[in-house]
């Protein structure tokens, strides 16, 4: 191996959904998908108004095909 990390096994550092949602987009796009596959939950609808949420962002911001898993 050359030194390079996979791009499956780097970790990302998020603070909040909102920048989770992001980074999933961003590393996606960085590394030329062609699919984004992520688990999918919700928390209760107080939270989600409050917070946002990851999967809400990608969904609406991804110019990806996206397989959910619930």
């Amino acid at each position: 191996m050359d030194g390079r990390a996979e791009p499956w096994s780097r970790a990302v550092a998020v603070g909040d959904h909102l920048a989770a949602g992001r980074a999933l987009i961003r590393e996606a796009q960085d590394n030329n998908a062609s699919l984004l596959v992520m688990g999918a939950y919700s928390h209760s609808r107080m939270r989600e108004r409050i917070d946002g949420g990851a999967t809400r962002h990608v969904l609406a911001r991804s110019t990806l095909p996206i397989f959910l898993q619930h």
